[in-house]
Parts: C-alpha cells; structure tokens; sequence
C-alpha cells in the first residue's frame, strides 16, 4: 500500500483559509500554510511552511489596475536580495467577440511571457479550447475540451491536451477521461508515453477521500503503488 496523505482546511473569520497536511502520522513532515487572506483591500496573500526542512514560500497578490495583478513570490527564509523572487504581472480581458478571452503573464525580471487564449463552444463536440504559448520554452500547448454527456446516469466528459515547440521538437499528447455520479468522481489520464494515473475522489459531508494509482506503462504490471490522501475541511 501506498502513502497515505491527510490534508486539514478550516475557513478563516474574516477571509481566507488555514490548513495542515502531512504524510502517515509524521507530524514532522507536516506542511502548514494559509491560503487567500485579505492583508488589504486589493491585497491577498498565501503562504506555506514545510516543519522538517524550515522552508517555505510566500505568494502576495495585489490589484494594481483593473485587470492587472502583480504577484511576488518569494522563499521563505526570504533570500537577501530581493531581485531574486519571482515577480509577474498578470492581465486578463474578455473580447468582443462571443466566448473569447485572455490571459498574459509577463515575468519583468526574468524576460519571459506566456499568452493564454481561450475560446468556448456550443457544439456536441467542443466546449471549449484553451491556446497557451510560453516564450521562454517557445511552445505552445493546446487544450480541448468536451461537453458532459449523461450516459447511463454517469456525467463523462474528455480533456485532450497537445503540447509542443514552435520550431522543430516532439509532440506530446495527454487524455483525460472524467466520470462522475454523485459524490464520486473518477478520472484516467494517459499520455503519449504510455504513462497516467488513475484518480478516484469521493466526498461525503466535510470528508473527502482521494486513492490515485499511478500507470508507468500500459501493460499488466504497469500499476504503481497507490497514494491515498485525506481532505477535511471545517468551518469556525
């Protein structure tokens, strides 16, 4: 048997979300962190502390204009030089034409960027298509997605991901089957390397159990070790 993972989430009063996860009983392989707090009004901020190693990061995202966010990261211990964080700029907008919108991620410090550009359908087939293209790693990924279709009382839908770079390189392909009936969820993601998993998440009140089975190949003893995991979550 596999590692068995527990996450605890409580809400916050005010905003927010403070949580603890560990791996089997090793309190001291715990991770503790807090998640989306309001520290001003167009100011939130997520941070995470991993006991055993004294490391963590630090993710604070501010409003700096309408539909610009500027968002540092740094590592906990905060390095010396502070040029050394992560710092994006993130913009979105919605077209006008129907269904389309964008995201553009500029890293200033670093001299790279991303575009995401994503268009919905209303086709028995397509929903919708997400293009993101990374200048740093000059690719492009692109995801389609299926409408959820009811068969014998099971929601399914697809999840189709291309990805590759803009001048010569390998193509690489995932699908991503998802079934669903009530609480229960199950999902089988398989790439073009002949490697997934398969995830199954169920959830009853304030509990929800997770088993994912990694696949290392698509033969009888391509089955991992399997990897339970734990979710409460409880509101004060």
């Amino acid at each position: 048997m596999g590692a068995l993972k527990s996450k605890m989430e409580t809400k916050l009063e005010k905003s927010g979300k403070a949580y603890v996860e560990f791996n089997g009983s090793d309190l001291n392989d715990a991770t503790v962190g807090l998640k989306d707090v309001q520290v001003q009004d167009k100011m939130k901020a997520t941070v995470s502390y991993h006991v055993a190693s004294q490391t963590g990061k630090l993710e604070v995202d501010a409003t700096v204009a309408d539909n610009i966010n500027l968002i540092v990261s740094p590592s906990i211990p905060l390095p010396s030089d502070m040029y050394d964080c992560p710092v994006k700029l993130v913009t979105k907008h919605t077209l006008k034409s129907p269904g389309i919108s964008t995201k553009l991620t500029i890293h200033p410090l670093a001299s790279k960027g991303e575009l995401e550009v994503t268009k919905s359908f209303d086709h028995d087939l397509l929903s919708k298509a997400v293009l993101t293209v990374d200048s740093q790693k000059q690719n492009a990924k692109l995801v389609l997605t299926t409408p959820t279709h009811v068969l014998l009382d099971i929601d399914h839908s697809v999840e189709i991901t291309a990805s590759g770079g803009l001048e010569k390189s390998p193509m690489a392909a995932e699908c991503l089957y998802k079934a669903s009936k009530g609480d229960l969820l199950m999902k089988l993601k398989l790439t073009s390397a002949q490697k997934g998993e398969l995830k199954a998440e169920y959830k009853l009140d304030k509990l929800t159990a997770m088993a994912t089975v990694p696949i290392t190949s698509l033969n009888a003893q391509g089955l991992g070790q399997p990897m339970l995991e734990i979710k409460s979550n409880y509101d004060f």
